[in-house]
């Protein structure tokens, strides 16, 4: 695989996990995620996110708190503000 296939079901969505994504970080090789393209109120909650290089992947917000330091700060408070994925019941 070469990482431009469209990952299962062809959906066009790369087919990277949580463990590659960990092993990146700790390899020095950091992918930061840039933009938030979707919510889906889904159970779980998942997020649609754009990485640097292109890649899109699709995350559970539990997934995404496990690799917390691929998303910045400013995306943290996006999903806040203009998602509302932590609102009280």
């Amino acid at each position: 695989m070469d990482g431009s296939d469209d990952g299962p079901g062809g959906n066009g969505h790369h087919d990277i996990s949580l463990i590659g994504l960990s092993a990146c970080a700790e390899g020095g090789v950091i992918m930061i995620i840039t933009r938030i393209l979707a919510v889906y109120r889904t159970r779980p909650v998942m997020i649609v996110a754009e990485m640097e290089e292109g890649i899109i992947l699709e995350l559970s917000l539990q997934e995404l708190a496990e690799v917390y330091e691929l998303l910045p700060p400013p995306l943290w408070q996006e999903l806040v503000g203009q998602y509302h994925v932590f609102r009280l019941r």
